[in-house]
C-alpha cells in the first residue's frame, strides 16, 4: 500500500485499552480510575513548513527542508519509503518501488520537545530522465510517515520561480471579431474572474492593440485564472473602435505575471489562427522508456488547443495499435501520462492504467494510429500513422 493511501488507513495512531461496559460498571470506581492511565495517545504528526531551494552545483534539483513535530526518525539514506514527493503529472518519488528516490540526508526528532527536522539533498534515481524534474513554479505535495507510529502528515510546497506559459490557444468567438484566448503553465497563480484590467497580464498586438494591462482603454473578460490556466472570454473595453481590433495572422505577445508573488513576467509570442482550427498531426516521435517496454510519446502539429497535464484518459486523445491496444481515449482500460500538451505538441510520458495486461503492449516496429482532437474547439484531427 502506497503511502497516500496509508494516510487514509490509519487511526492517527490512537490506541487504548477496550473496557467492557457493563463490567465498568460493576467494579468500584477507585478500580476504574487506577484503569485510567492505560489509555494512551500518541501525539500525531504535524508538518509546520517546507521549503526548497536549488541544490548547489546543480541546475535542476533541489533541497528540501521539512520542519514539524512528532515527525519520528530514521537514518535510512532514501527515507524508507515514508517520505513521497509528488509533482502532480510529473513524477512520484520516494515511495518504495519509484523510479525516483530521495537523498534523505537528516531526519530527526527531538525525544524532549518533538520538535522534527527533515533534510532532502537532491532527487536522484531516475531523475532527469524521462521528463522526471521538478521546474520552478511547479505545485508539489509532501507527505510524510513517522516511521514509528506509520501516522502521515501532509503538506503543500510551490517551487519559487517566474511563471511559466507553455502555451497559447485562440479561437473566435462566434458573431463577431472577438477571440476566446486560452493560456496554459506552470506557476500563474490565482485569482477571481474579472472584467477590466490589471497588473498581471498584457496582450499586445504590436503597433494596433494593447489589452488587459492598467489603464489600457482595451479590456480583458477573465473567466478563469489559476495555476494551470488562464481563459479570456473575449475582449471588451474600447476593442473595435479605432482599428483596435486582433485579426487571423497577427502575432500577439502575451505578458503573465503570478499575482501573488513578484517574480517576474512570463513572456509567449502567438500566432492568431484562421478562421480553420482544425488540429494537424505533423509528426509523431516514439522512445522507449528505460527499464520496460513503455514509450515516451511526442505528437508535433498544430491547433491542438491547450490543456494541463493528467494521467488518465480523454474525448481528445485517441492512441490505436489495431488489433493489440487502444490507449487514452475515455473508457479505455490503458491510459496515458499526458505531462504535457500545448497548441503545437504533446508528450506522453508512458502508457498506464492496464498497459502491460492482456498483451496490451505497444511493441517496437509497431504501426499506431493517432487522433487528437482540440479540447477548445471540438475539432478533431485527421488519423495519423506513425511506426514505433
Amino acid at each position: 500500500m502506497s503511502i497516500l493511501a496509508r494516510i487514509f488507513n490509519r487511526n492517527n495512531g490512537v490506541f487504548s485499552d477496550r473496557i467492557d461496559e457493563q463490567q465498568k460498571r460493576r467494579q468500584p470506581r477507585r478500580l476504574f480510575e487506577a484503569l485510567e492511565p492505560r489509555v494512551m495517545l500518541s501525539a500525531a504528526p504535524v508538518i509546520t513548513s517546507a521549503s526548497i531551494s536549488a541544490l548547489s552545483g546543480s541546475t535542476n534539483n533541489y533541497s528540501i527542508t521539512i520542519n514539524g513535530s512528532n515527525l519520528g526518525s530514521s537514518t535510512s539514506p532514501t527515507g524508507g519509503g515514508d517520505i513521497t514527493v509528488v509533482d502532480f503529472g510529473v513524477f512520484t518519488g520516494g515511495q518504495t518501488g519509484d523510479a525516483v528516490t530521495l537523498n534523505v540526508t537528516s531526519w530527526t526528532t527531538n525525544s524532549t520537545t518533538g520538535v522534527s527536522s527533515i533534510t532532502i539533498d537532491g532527487l536522484s534515481g531516475a531523475y532527469g530522465t524521462n521528463g522526471w524534474v521538478i521546474s520552478p513554479a511547479d505545485s508539489l505535495v509532501i507527505a510524510v510517515m513517522n516511521p514509528q507510529t506509520n501516522v502521515s502528515a501532509v503538506t503543500n510546497l510551490t517551487v519559487p520561480g517566474t511563471p511559466q506559459v507553455d502555451g497559447v490557444f485562440m479561437q473566435p468567438i462566434s458573431g463577431g471579431n472577438n477571440w476566446q484566448v486560452f493560456i496554459s503553465g506552470h506557476g500563474l497563480g490565482d485569482q477571481a474572474a474579472y472584467l477590466g484590467n490589471n497588473a498581471d497580464i498584457s496582450v499586445l498586438d504590436p503597433g494596433i492593440v494593447q489589452a488587459g494591462f492598467n489603464g489600457d482603454a482595451v479590456t480583458a473578460n477573465v473567466g478563469l485564472w489559476n495555476n494551470d490556466q488562464i481563459v479570456i472570454n473575449g475582449f471588451n473595453g474600447a476593442y473595435g473602435q479605432n482599428g483596435w481590433t486582433i485579426s487571423a495572422g497577427n502575432t500577439l505577445d502575451f505578458n503573465i505575471s503570478n499575482p501573488q508573488d513578484s517574480l517576474g513576467a512570463s513572456t509567449f509570442s502567438y500566432t492568431v489562427p484562421g478562421a480553420n482550427v482544425t488540429p494537424s498531426i505533423s509528426g509523431v516521435f516514439a522512445q522507449p522508456i528505460s527499464g520496460g517496454n513503455n514509450w515516451q510519446i511526442f505528437i508535433s502539429g498544430n491547433n491542438f488547443g491547450t490543456q494541463a497535464a493528467f494521467n488518465g484518459d480523454s474525448s481528445d486523445l485517441v492512441i490505436v495499435d489495431p488489433g493489440v491496444v487502444a490507449a487514452g481515449y475515455t473508457g479505455d482500460a490503458v491510459t496515458v501520462n499526458v505531462t504535457s500538451w500545448t497548441n503545437t505538441q504533446i508528450v506522453i510520458s508512458g502508457l498506464s492504467g492496464a498497459y502491460g495486461s492482456n498483451g496490451w503492449v505497444l511493441g517496437s516496429g509497431s504501426t499506431v494510429l493517432f487522433e487528437v482532437t482540440n479540447p477548445q474547439s471540438g475539432i478533431t484531427s485527421a488519423v495519423f500513422s506513425a511506426t514505433t
